[in-house]
């Protein structure tokens, strides 16, 4: 048999060389899929904001519309994370609901132009009916995903999870689920 003349150091140096590169063009796609798109990186303000109204009719009672307004800002301590506060307002004849407090955001997922998160409040709710009037505690959970437009504009759909403490006769325990689209701007 006739051996090659390549000498055993090429092979060995050619072989190091085409494993560090391959290993080098993995850790750039790892890289390449975890950077963030958005502006939910430290340092920048993010302002977050729904709308709702809704009008109802039941037969032998007085029709009545509801509108809602939540709002919420966060400061992003860390990259994906961000803390700030949050306020709930609606109203309707003879009602309002005021809730305030502080709320923290994580983005878990990232990927292209979509991002997934979490938040979590604690809020201070205000009650008022028809003279009567009481503050309980709730807190509110959110599942979202949001789809940037740009990496300063944001939309997407949402689930809150809400648990009120009953505190007075006037407030009982609840446990409420909604589904709800936002409007985000992150600066």
């Amino acid at each position: 048999m006739r051996r090659s003349k390549v000498p055993v150091k090429q092979l060995v140096l050619a072989g190091l060389l085409a494993m560090t590169s391959g290993h080098a063009q993995a850790l750039e796609t790892v890289a390449s899929a975890d950077q963030i798109y958005g502006n939910i990186t430290k340092g920048h303000l993010g302002v977050t904001a729904s709308l709702s109204l809704s009008s109802t009719s039941n037969e032998g009672q007085s029709a009545f519309t509801v509108f809602s307004f939540s709002a919420r800002s966060q400061y992003f301590l860390a990259d994906r994370i961000g803390l700030g506060p949050v306020l709930k307002l609606s109203t309707q004849t003879n009602f309002s609901d005021l809730s305030i407090g502080p709320s923290v955001l994580y983005y878990f997922w990232t990927r292209d132009r979509l991002g997934a998160f979490i938040s979590q409040d604690v809020t201070l709710r205000t009650v008022s009916n028809s003279g009567n009037s009481g503050t309980t505690f709730k807190t509110e959970s959110q599942l979202g995903l949001n789809y940037f437009l740009y990496p300063s504009v944001a939309v997407g759909p949402a689930v809150d999870f809400i648990h009120q403490f009953g505190t007075a006769s006037f407030f009982s325990r609840v446990n409420q689920v909604s589904f709800f689209g936002q409007f985000s701007i992150y600066l």
